[in-house]
């Protein structure tokens, strides 16, 4: 579980402009961030609502899919980033648990979707997700935000019960 806690976080905090073609896996993905903090949560459940409709459709079209999909997880990542933002100490970690664990299993939850989408091209991959990246200094900003899970305990365990949880 913590190995999923630093590959998210890390993806998370560089958003990679793509995943190099694997020829021993069938899918890739990668993970986008942007610093525009958004704490309305049924715009995320309708992002996901919207690629989830799209990935249902079928492979009819993937890329449509794949661009639906990217902006669910760029607005669950600009959302833990403005949750995190509001973490200065202990007591505002440990009320900021709840919704970091919630948002965590809604990241995993979509990450498992990501992976059973059709497999794109990777320079179309690329082409979506450098659309979606952000500035480096917005990724950098939300790579100190994203330590923070690292750096308060309750936190850590708040983003491995929701992570967890959403395999359950």
């Amino acid at each position: 579980m913590f190995r999923s806690l630093l590959i998210l976080a890390a993806g998370l905090a560089i958003a990679a402009c793509g995943n190099e073609p694997d020829t021993n896996t069938s899918t890739n993905t990668s993970t986008n961030t942007n610093t525009n903090t958004n704490t309305n949560t049924d715009t995320d459940t309708d992002a996901i609502a919207d690629a989830d409709a799209v990935i249902d459709a079928g492979p009819g079209d993937a890329v449509a899919a794949y661009e639906q999909a990217m902006e669910a997880q760029r607005e669950l990542a600009a959302e833990i980033n403005g949750v995190l933002e509001g973490v200065t100490d202990e007591e505002s970690a440990a009320a900021a648990a709840p919704r970091i664990e919630e948002l965590s299993g809604e990241l995993q939850l979509l990450a498992t979707r990501i992976n059973a989408m059709p497999q794109l091209p990777y320079a179309e991959q690329q082409r979506i997700t450098q659309e979606r990246a952000g500035s480096a200094a917005a990724r950098r900003a939300a790579g100190k935000q994203m330590l923070k899970i690292e750096q308060y305990p309750v936190l850590k365990e708040a983003w491995s019960r929701g992570m967890k949880g959403a395999g359950d």
